[in-house]
């Protein structure tokens, strides 16, 4: 569910579905409606059995209405602009949006389950910012134990540039599904080998709930200074209240 997109539209009236073209400008070539369009067979399966759905929308969305990406090979630096200079937007028609840098490196790892050993597995690296960790409500399904609360996690995110979250399938809590070929948990040691052949290691310090929000999270300062990732390819959006799209 975690990869299904469709096109950006314009704003539309309340009830309406989303334009199936873009609006004017480079604004976002990949969007989803979380909450009624990336799981609607998930809320059904949920709500046979009997869960709180708007719980389970809560825990996977982390609070946002809107999941967008655009290719890596043409990131957007400012969202906040992109938005500005679009005549069907404005920033009042959102509480929170923000861009995020990410990449794709390999990563080396006892958790990595595949047939060959000698095969290069590569996997998401995300960028957190201070502003996500504020306004966002992605809760952790697990974390180490040396830590009090979930808060005391994401500050050392923040602060530790050699530790990170991993997202839920890479974590593999069977909670929506069964995980993939990466299996690691908390206390796991994760090396991240970047484009020029450098090794980072990287601990595992908690597990997303969510399964939208993917890959291995770190703070932005560390892919952006250690990596050399820049621009923004994952966008999270939270409407105003009365907004639809």
């Amino acid at each position: 569910y975690k990869r299904q997109a469709i096109t950006a539209g314009a704003r539309g009236k309340k009830g309406s579905s989303p334009t199936p073209t873009a609006p004017k400008g480079p604004l976002l070539s990949f969007s989803s409606r979380i909450t009624g369009r990336i799981f609607p067979g998930m809320s059904m399966i949920v709500g046979m059995n009997n869960a709180n759905v708007d719980q389970f929308k809560e825990e996977v969305s982390g609070g946002m209405d809107i999941f967008a990406s655009c290719g890596h090979h043409s990131p957007l630096e400012n969202i906040s602009g992109v938005i500005a200079s679009n005549e069907n937007l404005s920033k009042i028609n959102f509480e929170y949006a923000e861009g995020f840098m990410q990449g794709y490196f390999q990563i080396r790892s006892d958790a990595i389950l595949q047939r060959s050993p000698d095969e290069p597995f590569y996997y998401p690296v995300t960028g957190v910012t201070d502003s996500f960790v504020q306004n966002t409500h992605f809760t952790l399904h697990s974390y180490e134990k040396r830590f009090k609360s979930e808060a005391g996690v994401w500050n050392e995110l923040l602060t530790n540039s050699s530790t990170v979250i991993i997202d839920n399938m890479a974590g593999a809590t069977q909670n929506y599904g069964p995980g993939g070929y990466f299996v690691a948990t908390t206390g796991d040691t994760i090396e991240i080998v970047e484009r020029d052949g450098t090794i980072r290691q990287k601990r595992v310090i908690g597990v997303l709930d969510s399964i939208l929000l993917n890959g291995l999270l770190i703070n932005d300062r560390a892919l952006q200074n250690e990596m050399n990732i820049t621009g923004h390819t994952m966008f999270l959006f939270k409407l105003a209240p009365g907004e639809d799209v």
